[in-house]
């Protein structure tokens, strides 16, 4: 048997992101299902699902009439918190943040087609964040971010190995190694230029790259140098 309830939110209200939508989460719908265990002892599942609106609290900013959507598609805990109503403002890592999670890197497409949703997503979160009365804080204009290269196999390719970065505030990079580390390199620099110039909108940004692998020092030296970064 299926039990539902709507637990009613009280203001101020939290802004939610989801893909590509943002709402205001106005409400909780709770799904509940009993399920036997195998056993025949008793249980149950549950599941939260997000009501929100869509129309700004100024009478003056009619953009969308939706009052009361449940987002059904995915469950409270994968959507994420843009801040509740009053905040003024969030940091642009944060932006990408929620752009970087809902625009994976699929195995089988390259990094433009990759970089152009990702710079989509970025676009159209900023805008619908703004409508909530959030500014988004400018990127930066100079300064270094970190980035951490590791190197693991290739599931689909035997024998072949890919560097990579887990996670680093909305940056992926991957490439394979190839039998002249140069070319490893430069495949990882055009990843650097493509975030410098259609995510973050400055050269003067820099990427320093480090490993604990210790093959995998010359790559990083090789990526610093031709960016500038000596030390």
């Amino acid at each position: 048997m299926i039990q539902t309830q709507i637990l009613q939110l009280n203001p101020p209200y939290t802004i939610l992101v989801c893909g590509e939508d943002v709402g205001r989460h106005i409400a909780t719908l709770i799904v509940t299902e009993e399920k036997r265990k195998e056993d025949g002892s008793y249980g149950i599942e549950t599941h939260s699902h997000a009501i929100v609106t869509y129309r700004p609290m100024e009478d003056g900013e009619y953009w969308s009439a939706s009052e009361g959507v449940v987002w059904d598609k995915a469950e409270l805990y994968q959507c994420h918190v843009v801040g509740r109503d009053g905040k003024k403002s969030i940091p642009f890592h944060r932006l990408l943040y929620f752009a970087r999670i809902f625009s994976s890197w699929h195995d089988s497409e390259d990094f433009e087609m990759f970089i152009q949703r990702y710079r989509f997503l970025k676009e159209q979160l900023q805008a619908r964040i703004k409508r909530y009365g959030i500014t988004v804080d400018n990127p930066p204009e100079d300064g270094k971010i970190g980035v951490k290269l590791y190197a693991i196999p290739v599931r689909n390719l035997p024998g072949e190995s890919m560097i990579c970065n887990f996670w680093n505030e909305g940056f992926s990079f991957k490439a394979l190694i190839r039998p002249k580390m140069e070319d490893t390199a430069n495949e990882l620099l055009a990843e650097v230029r493509g975030y410098q110039q259609l995510i973050l909108g400055s050269t003067k940004v820099r990427f320093v790259f480090t490993s604990d692998h210790p093959n995998l020092q010359y790559l990083c030296d090789t990526l610093n140098k031709e960016q500038g970064i000596s030390e």
